[in-house]
């Protein structure tokens, strides 16, 4: 004990805290999402809510888009996403990293 990693036990702690509060992540429909490559993507949706979860297992950055005008990354919740294109929502994912985006809007 008192070796473990802090950052990553932070990490986790948010994590739990955002299901805790969270009905969508706790209850909402599952539903994967196209994933290629080192990204896992899947949704979480009530009638209310719906946040969409991007997984970087890779050692570098992974551009990608979500179907929604703007989203909000609640793991830090600043994070504003509202960069969009023909496809939708412009997302890069920092390696190594996750994102859970509050989406607001669809195409």
């Amino acid at each position: 004990w008192e070796r473990e990693d802090r950052d990553l036990l932070a990490f986790y702690r948010r994590l739990c805290m955002l299901r805790a509060e969270s009905e969508t992540l706790a209850k909402g429909e599952l539903r994967f999402l196209r994933s290629n490559g080192s990204l896992l993507r899947y949704e979480r949706r009530t009638a209310h809510a719906r946040l969409v979860i991007m997984v970087n297992r890779g050692h570098q950055e992974v551009k990608a888009h979500v179907d929604a005008l703007y989203a909000v990354d609640m793991i830090d919740g600043f994070k504003e996403f509202t960069e969009t294109d023909s496809r939708g929502l412009r997302v890069t994912v920092p390696p190594e990293t996750a994102l859970i985006l509050r989406c607001g809007g669809t195409l």
